[in-house]
């Protein structure tokens, strides 16, 4: 989840004084908007299920479907949002220099105002919140803002070995707690201060270490990528579109070929025997989480070049609205999800199916763009983005 208001896109004459690569507006938000859409579809079963006790797949149709979204969207739409938050760090400090603004204070007020919105996010919504770890991650962004391109391209793929044990491992975590399953379907299935209270005393800390583990050291290693390649001019994509289909088709295949290989190794929800997995599970694990970038990486070029293509379509244009308002978009999700799922709403938890879900994150995201649509032709921002903004530039935004 990526911010729209944590990586402003600067003009292109700015970002040419700074050396940074010009930004295509449209075919960068476009990206984020689809972004938005797969870390929808991969956060409703969170909100349905207990963390380590995912359910509904009783039914083939239900394994085929959370095997789909293991496979094309669990660990890769946040990798596309944390590489745009390492871009779009590069064209704020851009952008700052060309107005004379000091960029550390600007930058410290962003990074404080989204631990905020994570905190209340993670205690009365989603315990999976991932602002807070940006917000974290964002301080030592700041710290490599001057190295080279050539050594902020080394540590992203330190990061990133990194990452894949640590998914791997949590990907093979063995067993689940039933008593705590038990304790989180009666709060979520209770008020929505019963829920709060809850989040704040135990499952939030369950989720937020999990989420410092398994997105903790992909997320740095993607704004890491992001800020090296602004510095290389090397986004939004390759030169030419040519280029960018070809690369793009080769660097999906590959992934889609390594998660599908791991996937059929050790199924959609494996979870180790007592005695722990096996080296071959392990590696399976892994090859499932090396894999993740090249598909989001492939899904990247593969939209930018289409996006480039028909700039004017509407498929662009919807794309481009949500990318505008990510934030709200972000935040409203969980809002409604957490209706739909909780007793102070629907009380839908822990009672649909994996299919279900799917069905439920693309409702939510078609009704989100619908509004935003409305929201867009009126107004300059969206609400959660005119207050970061207002926050960070010490005074209220024009709208």
């Amino acid at each position: 989840m990526t911010v729209q208001d944590t990586h402003d896109t600067t003009s292109a004459s700015v970002q040419r004084a700074a050396g940074v690569a010009p930004a295509r507006d449209r075919s960068v938000d476009a990206l984020r908007g689809f972004a938005l859409l797969g870390v929808i579809l991969v956060n409703v079963p969170f909100f349905a299920y207990p963390i380590g006790a995912l359910g509904g797949v009783e039914r083939p149709v239900d394994l085929w479907a959370f095997g789909a979204l293991m496979t094309l969207a669990i660990g890769k739409f946040f990798l596309i949002f944390s590489f745009l938050f390492g871009f779009g760090f590069a064209t704020s400090i851009a952008s700052d220099q060309a107005k004379g603004r000091r960029s550390g204070p600007r930058f410290a007020r962003r990074l404080t105002g989204l631990f905020v919105f994570g905190a209340l996010h993670a205690v009365f919504f989603f315990i999976g919140d991932i602002l807070m770890l940006y917000a974290l991650l964002g301080v030592l962004l700041w710290f490599a803002r001057n190295f080279a391109p050539r050594t902020l391209l080394v540590l992203a793929v330190l990061a990133y070995l990194l990452a894949v044990f640590a998914q791997a491992a949590a990907f093979t975590a063995t067993g689940t707690d039933p008593e705590g399953t038990a304790r989180a379907a009666a709060a979520y299935l209770g008020g929505f201060l019963d829920a709060a209270d809850f989040r704040l005393r135990e499952d939030i800390w369950l989720g937020q270490p999990f989420i410092l583990i398994f997105n903790g050291p992909a997320a740095l290693a993607m704004f890491l990528a992001g800020l090296a390649l602004a510095k290389m001019r090397l986004f939004p994509g390759v030169r030419g579109r040519r280029a960018r289909w070809r690369l793009g088709w080769t660097l999906l295949l590959i992934g889609l070929g390594a998660s599908a290989a791991s996937l059929a190794w050790v199924g959609p929800l494996y979870v180790a025997p007592p005695g722990g997995p096996s080296g071959a599970e392990f590696f399976a694990a892994m090859a499932r989480s090396a894999a993740a970038p090249l598909l989001s990486a492939g899904y990247g070029l593969l939209l930018l070049a289409a996006a480039d293509r028909t700039p004017e379509s509407v498929w662009v244009r919807i794309l481009a609205i949500a990318g505008q308002m990510t934030l709200t978009g972000y935040l409203l999700h969980s809002v409604i999800l957490a209706f739909v799922f909780g007793g102070w709403g629907l009380g839908w938890y822990a009672q649909v199916s994996a299919a279900t879900c799917i069905a439920v994150g693309l409702g939510v995201y078609l009704s989100l763009v619908t509004v935003f649509a409305v929201w867009k032709r009126r107004f300059r921002y969206g609400p959660d983005e005119w207050l970061l903004r207002s926050w960070v530039d010490l005074r209220a935004a024009r709208m």
